[in-house]
């Protein structure tokens, strides 16, 4: 076998390798938080004790309410309207802070699509729920996060 055919078969085989690793896990060692974040705007209502969520990057519209005034219980409904399949939304994440008042925020993340996937043309909605125990006179915000779908799990 003459040495150029066994450079070409050599190469081919790395090529492959570097098609099936390029394809494969890839770690990135960073953090990625507070990147891709966008602050909803939350509106009070005036006839009922909350407010009402609108992120419009992500096409968020959700109301934070409380049935009394006398429980701690506030409850997060709200829905994305994506422009496509391919998304999902991670259960929201609640952070109360211990000041006077109690700060709570809320992060939602949500998965986009891997690159270069193929995915449904029709607009999904895709709902989202939570309960949060805060004190009555707690300040919310509200925080959507977007993040790739992680190729092998790396960011869970």
């Amino acid at each position: 076998m003459s040495k150029a055919r066994q450079i070409g078969q050599a190469m081919m085989v790395l090529g492959a390798a570097v098609a099936i690793l390029w394809g494969g896990c890839t770690y990135v060692p960073f953090s990625l938080e507070g990147i891709g974040c966008t602050e909803a705007v939350l509106t009070s209502f005036s006839d009922r004790y909350g407010c009402s969520i609108i992120e419009e990057v992500n096409g968020f519209q959700g109301t934070l309410t409380k049935k009394d005034l006398n429980t701690k219980t506030w409850i997060l409904e709200g829905e994305f309207a994506f422009p496509t399949g391919g998304y999902s939304v991670l259960e929201p994440e609640a952070a109360v802070r211990e000041t006077w008042p109690e700060q709570v925020e809320i992060t939602i993340y949500v998965r986009t699509p891997k690159l270069l996937s193929f995915v449904c043309s029709t607009p999904a909605q895709v709902p989202v729920s939570a309960k949060i125990t805060a004190e009555a006179n707690a300040q919310f915000t509200v925080k959507v996060c977007s993040r790739p779908e992680s190729r092998c799990g790396c960011f869970e």
